[in-house]
């Protein structure tokens, strides 16, 4: 397996409060930082059935930024009168003229390339681009945005061009992959990029979305202009957020190393049709000298019924996990700078508290080095319009699958995190595994030791024997 190491350090000047570093993965286009906004506030705008959040719960001050909704493309950037921010909308198929309007402090939910530490000469060149293309009609809403980058001398890195670029997806796919630079008197500079997650919907689901809008654009463009005009309605109105400039003091720590598998082709595709479910991996320094955690678990250590053994020898039978992990981790970048102890749990969805019945869990194996985790669930939405989908989930969640029968597995469970009323993050296990089958002993054992590394609260729980 391929092993790569990755800086994370990200600049979180600008940012609210609500706001959390993340690592995601971006389909087989590769993994990176990418900034979370857990509990933000979405409205759905009753004209466009599109949602719609507030940008004052993400940002401080008024954002340069490039947009990729489902799946329009929108382009924010400050007033040249300094009076909050406006945006760049467009048409796709020529239907109608592009327009600049004000956000009115909401602009559409999805992710959001966030152009960071412009130049002021450099933000009004943006701003000039902007106008020059208002008014003029466009083959897509990403054609236009694309084009705006462009007059205003911003280009992919490594000099490729931001022309003809059509889809939301395929502007957003280069962007994550290569990067923008623009090119001054001075010379050519890159653009410090932030990646917001700001969806109600997963980082991976939301392309999900867009691809699926894309492939249907000609028919939406047709109903549109066939169909009568719908009755005029204004987007959604927010209250004032009022939420406090983002600290990077609150995480404390530790330094830890954090990483994220990344899948092939084959691997990419089945988890944008199933859900994407990454695998995290953390090292735990020092786990090996721990006396209650020496001995290794076995897999299925006791074949009581035909169903145990249907799993043991059939479902999940060496050759069969071997094979899925081949796609789903084909590599793993490790990110080991700037990751504190309290900030790696905050990459982990919250739950509303340590109940077990409320919680969004993940599945967890540990090894004499190193836990790996993933979510147990996914798109719930999806999960339950599909028996074959809801199969997917279960069998992508599995103990035996994260260990891929590795011979050092000292512990599994379920694991989930949350913040408790003064705010500090908690850690919440359990030794449910069916496959491992973990004692209460080894849980505390385990509890012990994360307290240790990850310097936090650790509560555990005995489930009976799970099934």
């Amino acid at each position: 397996m391929k092993h790569t190491t990755r800086n994370a350090t990200l600049g979180l000047a600008g940012l609210t409060d609500r706001c959390r570093p993340a690592l995601a993965r971006f389909g087989r286009r590769g993994t990176g930082v990418i900034i979370t906004t857990p509990g933000l506030t979405t409205a759905i705008d009753a004209g466009s059935g599109l949602p719609f959040f507030p940008l004052d719960e993400v940002f401080v001050g008024s954002p340069v930024l490039l947009g990729i909704g489902t799946p329009n493309s929108y382009l924010v950037v400050p007033s040249i009168d300094g009076d909050n921010t406006k945006k760049l909308a467009a048409f796709m198929f020529w239907r109608q003229k592009a327009v600049v309007v004000p956000t009115k402090g909401r602009v559409q939910a999805g992710v959001l390339f966030e152009l960071t530490g412009l130049p002021e000469s450099q933000v009004a060149l943006l701003q000039m681009a902007v106008q020059a293309v208002r008014g003029k009609r466009g083959a897509s809403c990403a054609r236009q945005c694309a084009h705006a980058l462009h007059l205003a001398n911003f280009r992919l890195g490594g000099g490729r061009s931001l022309e003809r670029i059509y889809r939301p997806s395929r502007l957003a796919s280069l962007i994550w992959r290569f990067g923008l630079e623009y090119e001054d008197a001075t010379g050519v500079h890159p653009v410090a990029l932030r990646v917001i997650h700001a969806s109600p919907t997963g980082f991976g689901d939301h392309f999900v979305g867009v691809w699926k809008r894309e492939a249907n654009a000609a028919c939406r463009a047709a109903e549109k202009q066939y169909r009568k005009r719908r009755p005029t309605t204004k987007p959604p109105i927010f209250e004032p957020a009022k939420l406090p400039a983002l600290n990077p003091e609150r995480w404390t720590g530790p330094v830890v190393e954090i990483g994220i598998a990344r899948s092939n082709r084959l691997g990419a595709n089945l988890t944008f049709l199933a859900g994407q479910k990454p695998v995290y991996v953390a090292k735990l320094p020092g786990l090996a000298a721990i006396p209650a955690l020496r001995m290794p678990l076995k897999p299925f250590p006791v074949i009581k019924d035909k169903v145990t053994w249907l799993k043991r020898h059939v479902l999940f039978a060496r050759p069969v996990i071997t094979l899925i992990n081949r796609s789903r981790v084909a590599a793993i970048d490790w990110y080991v700078d700037g990751l504190k102890a309290d900030m790696a749990i905050d990459m982990l969805t919250p739950s509303p508290s340590a109940d077990h019945d409320t919680a969004t869990l993940y599945n967890c194996v540990v090894t004499s080095s190193e836990m790996r985790l993933t979510a147990l669930h996914t798109n719930e939405t999806r999960d339950q319009q599909s028996k074959l989908i809801h199969r997917l989930n279960w069998v992508a969640a599995k103990h035996v699958l994260l260990s891929d029968y590795d011979p050092n597995v000292v512990f599994a469970c379920e694991l989930w995190a949350y913040r408790d009323s003064n705010g500090q993050p908690v850690l919440c296990i359990n030794n449910n595994s069916g496959t491992y089958k973990p004692s209460p002993e080894r849980m505390e054992a385990f509890a012990g030791h994360l307290r240790q590394v990850f310097g936090v609260q650790v509560q555990t729980f005995t489930m009976g024997e799970a099934i």
